[in-house]
Formats: C-alpha cells, sequence, structure tokens
C-alpha cells in the first residue's frame, strides 16, 4: 500500500509559487522541522496566506503530526474555500486517519477547483480500495490522460481491470507498468495470474517466479505444481478457479482444454456449457449440454442450468420440460420452492393453469415466504374472476415483500375490477417498482400518461 499512494502522498514543492527556495530546500533535503520553524516564521508575517498553511501542513503531515496537518489544512481553506491543494492534501490526512467518506468529498473538491492529474490517481486508489471499479478505471484513464504516466497508475488500473473481468486490458497495463520498472514484484505477480487465464503456464510460472524472487519468497506449492504439471487435473482447478472468480471465458478455456486431453469426460461438456451459458453464448452452451446428454449425463445439474438458459431465451417449452426432469432427478428432501415456482412460471406461459397454480401452491408449502409464488398465484385467481382470493394472494405478496411491483400490479388491476378507488396508486406503485405492464395500464385505466421505463 506504501508504493500505492507513493507520489499521490509525496510532498511536492515545485508549483507552490509562494514558496521561498531555502524553504524548499530544507523540505527537499527532509529537515522538516527546520521547514516547519522558517515557514511559521512566514505565517506570522503573512497570516493570510493559504499557500503557506499548506506548505506547512504538509510538513506536519510528513512528520506525522496529524492534528497540527489538520489545523493548518482546515485554516487553509477557511481563508480560501477553492485551495484545490488543500482539499487534496486534506484528502490524503483523511485517508491515513481512515475517514473514507470526508476523504472522498474532499479529494472531489480538489479536482473541482484544481484538476489535477495526481489527485485522480488518488481518487481513483480511493474507489479502487472500495471496489468501486469502474470509477476507478475511469479516474486512473484520466490521470494518464492528464501527464501521469508513473508505473503505479497503470498497475491500479490494472487491478481494477481485472477485478471487473477485463483481462485482456488489465494485461496490456501490467506489460506497461512492468516496462517502466521491471524489478517491481507486484505487477509481475499480477501478470502471472492474467496469463494463467490464457493457459499461459510457462509465461505465467515465469512471471511468477521473478515477482517471487524480487520479494524473496520462496515458491509456493501452488506456483509449483501449475509449473510441473500439464496434465487434466491441472487444467481442471485452473477452471475451478476461474469459475469462482467468474472469470467464466478462462474458465471455458480450461474446461476445453480437459476436453481435449479426456474427450470422453461427459461431465466436463456440462460444466463447459455452464460456462458458455454465463457469456450468454447459448447456442455453444446448447451444444455441451446436448453432447453431455447423448453420452449418459442425466441428472439435476444439467437440466437445471439447461432449463434456465431456456427461460432466459423465453422458449417456455423446453424450460418447463427441463425443469420437470429436475424434478425427477432431484430427491424429494432436495427440492426446493424456487424449482416448482420456476416450472409454475413456464406452466402458466404455456397456458397450462392447472400445472401452474399446482407448482405454485407447492412452493407456497415448502417456504411460505415465496413472495413471487404468492404473487403469480394471484394473476391465476385474478383471470379465473376469483378476485377476493386473488386479492388475499396479492396482499400476502406484498406482507412479505412489500416493493414487490408485480404484487402492486396485480392488486391494482383487482382493484380495479372490484371498483375500488386505490387501483391507480397502485399502478403507480408498480411502474415505479419496474413494472413495464403498469405503464399501459396507467394510460388505459387512469388517463395517465408516465414515463417509459429505461431499457436494461
Amino acid at each position: 500500500m506504501k508504493r500505492l499512494f507513493l507520489v499521490a502522498l509525496a510532498v511536492s514543492t515545485a508549483t507552490l509559487a509562494t514558496a521561498q527556495t531555502d524553504v524548499d530546500a530544507l523540505m527537499k533535503a527532509g529537515k522538516l522541522n527546520e521547514a516547519v520553524a522558517e515557514l511559521t516564521t512566514q505565517i506570522t508575517g503573512q497570516p493570510n496566506n493559504d499557500a503557506l498553511l499548506v506548505k506547512r501542513g504538509e510538513c506536519f503531515f510528513a512528520m506525522d503530526r496529524y492534528s497540527d496537518a489538520m489545523e493548518d489544512l482546515d485554516k487553509a481553506i477557511e481563508k480560501n474555500n477553492k485551495n484545490g491543494r488543500a482539499y487534496a492534501r486534506r484528502s490524503q490526512l483523511m485517508q491515513t486517519i481512515e475517514r473514507p467518506d470526508d476523504c472522498l468529498q474532499d479529494i472531489n473538491k480538489a479536482i473541482e477547483y484544481d484538476d489535477k492529474a495526481e489527485y485522480h490517481f488518488f481518487r481513483g486508489s480511493l474507489y479502487a480500495a472500495a471496489r468501486l471499479n469502474t470509477q476507478a478505471i475511469l479516474d486512473f484513464t484520466e490521470a494518464i490522460a492528464k501527464g501521469y504516466t508513473q508505473p503505479e497508475v497503470y498497475y491500479n488500473r490494472a487491478v481494477s481491470e481485472f477485478a471487473d473481468n477485463r483481462v485482456y486490458e488489465a494485461k496490456q497495463d501490467c506489460d506497461k507498468a512492468i516496462g517502466m520498472d521491471d524489478k517491481w514484484a507486484d505487477p509481475l505477480i499480477m501478470r502471472s495470474q492474467l496469463k494463467l487465464t490464457d493457459l499461459d503456464l510457462d509465461g505465467a510460472c515465469a512471471d511468477a517466479k521473478k515477482g517471487l524472487t524480487l520479494l524473496k519468497q520462496p515458491y509456493n506449492d501452488t506456483l509449483l505444481f501449475y509449473c510441473n504439471h500439464r496434465d487434466y487435473p491441472t487444467y481442471f482447478t485452473l477452471g475451478i478457479e476461474f469459475e469462482q472468480k467468474q472469470l467464466f471465458e478462462a474458465a471455458a478455456k480450461a474446461y476445453s482444454k480437459c476436453l481435449d486431453l479426456h474427450p470422453d469426460s461427459s461431465q466436463m461438456y456440462v460444466s463447459r456449457g455452464a460456462m458458455y451459458q454465463n457469456l450468454r453464448m447459448y447456442d455453444k452452451a446448447e451444444a455441451d449440454y446436448l453432447k453431455a446428454e447423448s453420452k449418459g449425463i442425466k441428472n439435476e445439474l444439467l437440466y437445471y442450468n439447461w432449463a434456465l438458459m431456456k427461460l432466459v431465451q423465453e422458449d417456455y417449452k423446453k424450460a418447463f420440460d427441463n425443469f420437470d426432469k429436475v424434478v425427477k432427478f432431484t430427491p424429494k428432501e432436495s427440492q426446493t420452492a424456487a424449482l416448482y415456482f420456476q416450472r409454475g412460471y413456464c406452466a402458466s406461459k404455456l397456458a397450462n393453469y392447472d400445472q401452474a397454480m399446482s407448482d405454485y401452491t407447492a412452493a407456497i408449502k415448502m417456504d411460505s415466504a415465496q413472495y413471487a409464488a404468492f404473487g403469480h398465484r394471484s394473476y391465476l385467481k385474478f383471470i379465473k374472476k376469483q378476485y377476493a382470493e386473488a386479492k388475499a394472494d396479492a396482499q400476502k405478496s406484498l406482507d412479505i415483500y412489500p416493493d414487490y411491483a408485480y404484487g402492486h400490479l396485480m392488486r391494482g388491476k383487482i382493484r380495479h375490477e372490484m371498483k375500488e378507488p386505490e387501483a391507480c396508486e397502485e399502478l403507480q406503485l408498480a411502474h415505479d417498482g419496474g413494472s413495464p405492464e403498469a405503464q399501459a395500464l396507467l394510460k388505459e385505466i387512469c388517463g395517465k400518461d408516465v414515463a417509459p421505463l429505461p431499457k436494461n
């Protein structure tokens, strides 16, 4: 972490127009006590000079005298509330004393009044620490565009890109950081992880060994395993690791390598198909699921994944058939309310209302908090004009989850049929909660134009 914020936390003296040469020399030489004494003399003669207060605050900060630094930076901002440097240094101080909210607020002010590259780097580091990767990447990119081209900025952007599954960009940034400083271990070790995702085991091992050597650390068992093996268990282990990190493309490559080594590994087609499914490469997923089934795999994992894919594709017939197989192959004690709800939902879409009613009721018996099952069973009762019972189910769904848009939609439709005045209010709640159907009903029933929901 020390290197991460090295440049951002450094006491820079080159750009202060009010600085005098002797003070600059003292600060650069690390003679901070003498610098503080000289600055105190200057401040006594110029008590309203905010730049001098910032400079002395920086000296106090470097001396770990945080209270004195805070006092000077506060005074500087009181005297000039548009002093970007003061906000930036106070932000860095806030980060050091672990006040993250105030820290972000101050660095935002610094950028507002003095849009410098180093401030974007620092804010990017804050966003990265909070795992706000998109914002971090934007700030690191802005820092680079403004001329901040230290290896730290490329490495930190690579960290955020990797966390955001942007493997190719992360590798490019690691390459840049290493090109600037090939004796820095962190980007080497990270690049080794990135090379693993391409199954470049030789390159990954070379980078990891160099990085660990620089850190004077021994090679660990995991590294030695990947360096010394190129067999099925190696690629399978990598696939599992990538899958857990949601690096689905890398996992698919690893499982493909397993299949190259053992083409008859039928369960591996299920695993690779699931990765293609997560990548929305549905044709490839379908081919793998068919292959697995043709090789004798008939279990709940295969059919559940397949069913979910067909549900996303709105192929309700195939989704229903696969959910049905999941029920068949799953032991009774392991069956879930969600499974019955999903099969019921597909049945309802196919106008198989008796099956849907049976499945929704089964889901509710298994889990009385299944608000979606109550909401959709309400619809089945609504179309049968059993309005009182439908209203009770809609109410139950909202008792469990008050912000359930579909529950408000159903209760609005029912209240309209029952001539209750609250129908339009319910439909508005449904629309505000994200129900696309509510927009048309508000126009038709209530004569109310509302903005369409944004598309995903």
